[in-house]
């Protein structure tokens, strides 16, 4: 997994100001197995439960927070944080799976699909230090909004008639309820795109004992 920023938090020159929210999230694995949402966004679990007070920093609600995005694309700084505190998007260790009795992948085939959200503190030649494991959710329901992007602009694109024409008939036949427009469509299929890259950048790993590792 590749880093493509060694200074872990740092912000873009133009400080992004984006809202994480997630359709789903759990307060553990098996709730998520399970389908059962969390009645409270922030876990109880925690590695440092003095500093784990509600609300947690930039929270706007159980589903939802805002803050600068990070150059690495997996870390959202909260606005009142230094650069090296925020949530982090982690990967998770297989061994977590197996410690719950799975015994291979192929029993859960959409393993690679389970993202941890952690709060923490991220110093460059020091341990990772979790604050909070916030949550657990399926990399489908991570969206990202940009509350002052400026307003849409706009983009050209040139790809087979015959796509557009089947694109066009999919928004308006059994995709309707699913997409507002082919404008939102498209936007999410963008999304999908970035979130892929976001996770091949993150390099951190939950582990069994939840501590988070760097790969």
């Amino acid at each position: 997994m590749a880093q493509v920023d060694p200074e872990p938090g740092k912000t873009s020159d133009e400080n992004v100001k984006v809202s994480w929210k997630f359709d789903h999230i759990y307060s553990d694995i098996t709730a998520l197995l399970e389908g059962k949402q969390s009645e409270y966004w922030v876990s109880s679990t925690s590695a440092d439960s003095e500093e784990s007070t509600c609300p947690l920093p930039g929270v706007k609600n159980y589903t939802e927070i805002e803050g600068w995005l990070a150059q690495n694309g997996f870390q959202l700084i909260p606005f009142q944080e230094d650069p090296v505190t925020g949530y982090f998007v982690v990967h998770i260790d297989y061994d977590i799976f197996y410690n719950m009795g799975f015994d291979t992948p192929q029993e859960l085939p959409y393993v690679e699909d389970i993202y941890a959200l952690a709060y923490g503190v991220d110093y460059p030649d020091e341990p990772f230090r979790v604050k909070n494991i916030v949550g657990y959710f399926m990399k489908r329901d991570w969206i990202e909004l940009y509350p002052e992007s400026g307003g849409p602009v706009g983009a050209t694109f040139r790809v087979p008639a015959q796509l557009v024409e089947f694109f066009r008939e999919a928004i308006r036949g059994p995709l309707s309820d699913r997409y507002s427009s082919q404008t939102d469509a498209i936007a999410q299929c963008m999304w999908q795109v970035i979130r892929e890259a976001r996770l091949s950048y993150s390099n951190l790993i939950l582990q069994p004992d939840e501590s988070i590792k760097r790969v």
